[in-house]
C-alpha cells in the first residue's frame, strides 16, 4: 500500500501545489505592481498639485498688477 501511496500522493497533493506555487507568484507580482502603482497614482497627483499651484501663481501675480 506505501508504494500506490507513493504513486498518487503528488496527484493528491496537486491542487496545494499549485495553490501554493500560484499564491507566491501572485504574492511577488503584487508586490512589484504595487511599487508601480504607487509611481504612477504619485506622478499623477504631483501634476494636479503643480497646475494648481502655477493657477495660484498666475493669479496672484494679476491681482498684483490690478
Amino acid at each position: 500500500m506505501d508504494h500506490l501511496d507513493d504513486i498518487f500522493g503528488a496527484s493528491v497533493n496537486l491542487e496545494d501545489t499549485h495553490l501554493k506555487d500560484g499564491f507566491q507568484d501572485g504574492f511577488a507580482f503584487g508586490k512589484d505592481a504595487k511599487h508601480e502603482v504607487g509611481l504612477q497614482t504619485g506622478f499623477i497627483t504631483g501634476e494636479e498639485l503643480g497646475f494648481y499651484k502655477g493657477c495660484i501663481d498666475v493669479w496672484n501675480c494679476v491681482i498684483q498688477v490690478e
